[in-house]
């Protein structure tokens, strides 16, 4: 009997090391603020208003364009999206990026049936494929994956997902 209890109590502390590990981790948001490759990311979510505190709860997957993605931007679009009246629609930009209420792992991802649409924070879809074992979403390129946080997960991507312009 007393080695069950002992066994249970293992069982226990593991599954607590587990849990409290994660909570441990700093939030998307986090990372994204001390990480060098996104500067230009952390500089638009600070232009949108989302702080550490206004983190989404999670989980969630963020297509985290790096610096170099946002300077392939052509001048024109950085020019009115920089302008603080066009706040809202770098918001839904940024938004674009995020797939809410899942944390996916390149395996995940890789695992699925694909090409296959996840829907985005702004109700749209992105369109996730594989290219020569390389994952996709969009035009974009995953070139880092698995970027764990306590809230979600963050995939490094070669080019800003620019969804499809809405029919007037």
């Amino acid at each position: 009997m007393h080695f069950i209890a002992v066994l249970i109590l293992a069982a226990l502390t593991l599954l607590h090391q587990a849990s409290s590990s994660t909570d441990q981790l700093p939030s998307v948001i986090q990372l994204i603020n001390k990480d060098e490759r996104f500067t230009i990311l952390a500089l638009a979510l600070q232009a949108i208003g989302v702080t550490e505190a206004d983190d989404i709860e999670g989980p969630y997957t963020l297509f985290a364009p790096n610096d170099a993605a946002f300077n392939a931007v052509p001048r024109d679009v950085v020019e009115h999206l920089s302008d603080p009246k066009n706040v809202a629609e770098l918001g839904e930009l940024i938004a674009y990026h995020v797939i809410p209420e899942k944390a996916i792992t390149a395996a995940q991802i890789q695992a699925m049936s694909l090409p296959t649409q996840l829907k985005t924070l702004t109700d749209a879809s992105v369109t996730v494929s594989k290219d020569n074992n390389r994952i996709k979403v969009n035009d974009a390129t995953v070139i880092a994956s698995d970027i764990i946080a306590k809230n979600g997960i963050i995939h490094v991507i070669d080019k800003v997902l620019l969804p499809k312009a809405k029919s007037d």
